[in-house]
């Protein structure tokens, strides 16, 4: 922990923010521009769909100030706790041991990333007597050595954090339900008095309660049940999917009423006046005292089904600024003013007279009613989301005090002991302690075979349970399982953007002003020279140019293609990183694959010994004894070879690994060495006793033993073939990409799998280092690369490709570094993933051809340029629909990715 006296230093992380107030892109534009502004900050991304922007660098107050001035109030948008980089510089400990003596510990909220913890920790280790702070960011705890609480929780507050002494840790709110009449206050409360003294009871009524205990809520359900009360625990209150869920049903509900007012309101006046059930509007004192009030009901209707245009306009207008709301409210308001006049002042224009008012609220009932269509489609992208998280169950089967409990998971706490039935899906992610089955991990690993596990194995939330009843310790809690992981990991792919999207923000910043400005040259040119009355015809003209050219079209075109195309890569099984991954991969020209364990099993055997001047019983002990030391592929098999023959390992002094040539130690005082060909080489050994056995077995791994000076004997790896790969790289050449093999191993084994799968290009004992240069090699040709591994060795090509796969099976390491992470362990995942962002970048193309396209033609039409040669000039109240129905397009374009059939890509 740093003194006081030692200033934090962090790195730039990034964080997210919720943002309300956008409507188009034009706020996206003013929102980036905002933040951007503030010192610091080095990149904003901006999802018009999730009302939400992920900043990094800059102090997150700062930028929520800048937001907020800027007419887009923004608040800290929590995260998981693993999309947070945590710099080692700053001290974020879990809290896992007892704390020490004199200190005590402090609720923290809205700490959303390391600058928030390091912000915290200076304004505790500020305060007077304060000796010592740690503060826990995944529990939102600051653990205090010495000071006043009530000095610390202050300081922290003043630094924009709410904050609180907790009394008792693990504190957790509880919803229990009764079938029958619940206790009484004091009755729950003395019931529970021996878990918890400090038990508060939130809400009380006859068959619910809401408490906040430090009691296990099994414990509680278990006494309450002892107690002759029938009782249940109900899930916790909303989750962020749930409120989004309700957000947009109350958001369509809200559209649809607006909708059929202004409908209502609009049919009734235009069909009145066509029909003449409506008096034709004149200056005579009666006409006007009727249309005045019509024109008043216009007005109402107009605040209740366009309010939060009107709202938006002037807010934008306040910072000198204009968007989607500026056109709308313009367009209508223009044509309501426009008739109010009218009807004050008659004789303000000669000639007959024309009133706008069935214009005014028509507008808004298409924009309502296409607002309400959009909102239930763009509700559809997040079905992938959805259906993630139904993989896995909402309730477990506890085991507390030799009963089972059935409790929802999200109440487990790590440890507890849970028991899964046959055809069950795991609850959590959790540890096996006693029992054996199959479990069927299709859903995370794409595998259909199903996988043993025994006792000390890992299980995965939303995996089955095939046979055989498992107990089991939970190891993860709920929303920090590697489902919880890969959902996160989808809402992150889904907020980002392409260099496509980004270019479109850039035209939809300047976007509004120009429309603006076409609007206002429509207006002079038609009242200058246009047909009488001219200033009815030039205002008809000006308000159909400001009402059609919405670019909400254009907004959506990018991001809702993201979503929806990564949330069916998602489904199936393959996590996109971002945007720029999704475009990058869409362009891949080569593919360079690591052998093993991508086209192979990954699982060598030795297959066969040639020993020299000892017996094969020794070859093989040394060989082994040396392997039980490295993590590479090819020493488990070593190793397995040993123990199935019952070999004795040895004590290996002075180990190294040598990394792309093999291994080295001290066995009973003597050097022996353990790898490829090159480390023979280096060391002077000659291998041509065994050149004619290495000839023989092309497609084996040779691997040389040795002393100080000469060679000992040699083992013969091999590795099998994956049944899947024959077909995956004849699906990618069919595609036009070029499969490249970079392997470590010899040449005569990569020249041997190069050949069964008909590629042309490999490369063979290759560091890992020479992969990433193979790569640059072929990106300095001009050429797309992608790259797909499993191991630490692969993690610096991983990161020099345009696109990084990492197999399913791949260490921490690789995925890290990737782009893509494919669930399953085939390569044909890949050919997956490279169709999807095809179709996913063709189908922004498309919404965005669409949107160009409808603004290129609606806008000079609506300003009248077919009206010298037609007579067609486009109502205002057409042009309404016309604008209403773009974005709908767009967004039933988007959504049918959600259709792309994938069961091909699955053979």
């Amino acid at each position: 922990m740093p003194s006081p006296e030692q200033p934090v230093t962090i790195n730039p992380e990034s964080y997210q923010l919720s943002i309300e107030g956008m409507s188009c892109q034009h706020c996206v534009g003013r929102v980036q521009k905002a933040a951007s502004s503030v010192s610091g900050v080095q990149q904003v991304e901006v999802s018009l769909e999730n009302h939400s922007a992920t900043i990094t660098g800059g102090a997150p107050h700062q930028v929520i100030q800048a937001l907020t001035e800027a007419g887009y109030p923004a608040r800290p948008l929590v995260k998981e706790p693993e999309s947070c980089a945590l710099p080692e510089v700053v001290n974020i400990i879990a809290d896992t041991g007892p704390e020490a003596a004199g200190a005590y510990r402090i609720q923290i909220d809205d700490m959303t990333c390391a600058s928030c913890v390091a912000r915290v920790e200076k304004a505790i280790l500020a305060v007077d007597g304060v000796e010592s702070a740690s503060v826990n960011l995944v529990e939102g705890i600051a653990t205090v050595s010495g000071g006043e609480p009530d000095q610390v929780v202050n300081a922290i507050i003043d630094s924009g954090y709410p904050a609180h002494q907790l009394v008792k840790a693990s504190r957790q709110t509880l919803r229990l339900a009764f079938s029958a009449e619940s206790p009484s206050d004091s009755q729950l409360l003395e019931l529970l008095k021996p878990f918890d003294d400090n038990t508060t009871l939130i809400r009380q009524s006859r068959h619910r309660a809401d408490l906040e205990t430090s009691a296990h809520p099994a414990a509680v359900l278990s006494a309450l049940q002892e107690s002759g009360y029938s009782a249940r625990l109900l899930e916790p209150v909303d989750t962020d999917e749930a409120a989004a869920s309700t957000r947009e049903a109350d958001e369509i509900s809200r559209s649809w009423r607006r909708a059929w007012l202004a409908g209502l309101v609009g049919t009734g006046l235009m069909p009145g006046s066509m029909n003449g059930l409506l008096p034709a509007f004149d200056s005579s004192t009666g006409s006007r005292l009727l249309w005045g009030m019509l024109a008043l009901v216009c007005l109402f209707t107009m605040i209740y089904s366009g309010g939060q245009y009107y709202f938006g306009a002037w807010k934008q207008a306040r910072h000198f600024s204009a968007n989607m709301d500026t056109l709308i409210a313009l367009g209508t308001g223009a044509a309501w003013l426009s008739s109010a006049m009218l009807i004050l002042w008659p004789d303000l224009i000669p000639g007959k007279k024309h009133l706008y008012l069935d214009t005014s609220v028509l507008i808004l009932a298409f924009l309502q009613f296409g607002h309400a269509l959009e909102t239930r489609a763009k509700g559809k992208t997040r079905d992938a989301i959805r259906a993630l998280t139904d993989l896995a169950p909402t309730s477990a089967r506890l085991l507390i005090e030799e009963k089972e409990i059935e409790i929802p998971v999200a109440y487990l706490r790590i440890g507890d002991r849970i028991k899964i039935r046959p055809g069950e899906k795991i609850p959590i992610d959790a540890r096996v302690e006693s029992g054996q089955s199959a479990v069927d991990e299709a859903m995370l690993s794409g595998e259909p075979v199903a996988v043993v596990k025994q006792p000390g194995d890992e299980l995965f939330a939303g995996t089955i349970n095939t046979h055989g009843v498992l107990l089991a310790g939970v190891s993860h809690q709920s929303g920090d399982t590697a489902l919880a992981h890969i959902i996160q990991r989808v809402k992150e792919a889904q907020a980002s953007k392409p260099p496509i999207g980004r270019m479109v923000d850039k035209v939809a910043a300047v976007f509004v002003p120009i429309v603006l400005v076409i609007a206002a040259l429509t207006f002079i040119v038609w009242l200058s020279i246009g047909p009488e009355p001219r200033t009815a015809f030039a205002l008809t003209a000006a308000i159909a140019v400001l009402v059609i050219a919405c670019p909400c079209a254009l907004g959506l075109a990018t991001p809702i293609a993201i979503m929806v195309g990564t949330g069916r890569a998602a489904q199936a099984g393959i996590l996109i990183r971002n945007g720029d991954a999704l475009q990058a991969a869409s362009h891949l020209s080569h593919l360079v694959v690591d052998k093993t364990g991508t086209l192979t099993e990954g699982k060598p055997a030795v297959t066969g010994k040639f020993a020299y001047g000892i017996d094969e019983h020794r070859l093989l002990q040394l060989a082994a004894s040396l392997e039980s030391n490295s993590e590479h592929p090819l020493a488990g098999a070593v190793v397995q070879a040993a123990q199935q023959v019952a070999v004795k390992i040895l004590t290996v002094d002075s180990f190294e690994a040598i990394t792309g040539q093999g291994v080295q130690g001290v066995i009973e005082h003597q050097v022996y060495r353990l790898g490829n060909a090159r480390l023979m080489t280096a060391n002077g050994i000659s291998i041509e006793p065994v050149r004619t056995a290495i000839e023989n077995a092309t497609a084996a791994t040779a691997v040389f033993l040795a002393d100080d000076t000469q060679l000992l004997g040699m083992l013969l790896l091999e590795d099998p073939l994956r049944e899947s790969s024959h077909y995956a790289v004849r699906r990618l050449q069919a595609t036009g990409i070029e499969v490249v093999i970079c392997s470590g191993d010899n040449p005569q084994t990569v020249r041997a799998v190069a050949d069964k799968l008909n590629i042309t290009q490999f490369h063979s004992e290759v560091l890992p280092q020479q992969k990433a240069e193979i790569i640059q090699a072929l990106q300095q040709q001009g050429l797309h690369v992608g790259m797909a591994g499993d191991g630490i060795n692969d993690a610096p090509a991983l990161a020099q490709a345009n696109v990084g796969f990492a197999v399913g099976a791949g260490t921490d390491v690789a995925i890290e570094n990737a782009d893509v992470t494919l669930a399953s362990n085939s390569l044909d995942s890949i050919r997956t993933a490279i169709d999807l962002s095809r179709a996913t970048i063709r189908n922004i193309k498309q919404n965005l051809f669409g949107a160009f396209i409808y603004n290129v033609l609606g806008i000079p039409l609506a300003a009248g340029v077919l009206y010298p040669a037609t007579g067609l000039l486009l109502s205002p109240v057409f042009a309404g629909i016309a604008m209403a129905l773009s974005s709908v397009t767009v967004v039933s374009n988007a959504n049918r990715l959600r259709f792309i059939d994938l069961g091909e890509h699955n053979q």
